[in-house]
């Protein structure tokens, strides 16, 4: 995954700032969006 932002948890990815999250998730390939958001799913069903 070649993400800009360098994520150690996906606890820590979510609490980055809105409008810095919306700015950063624009720049992200379909590829990593659909990787973070099973990311986050499985972060919330834990």
């Amino acid at each position: 995954m070649n993400v800009d932002i360098k994520l150690t948890t996906v606890r820590e990815f979510l609490a980055i700032p809105r409008d810095e999250f919306v700015k950063e998730w624009k720049k992200l390939s379909d590829t990593d969006k659909e990787e973070i958001k099973s990311l986050v799913a499985k972060e919330i069903s834990e």
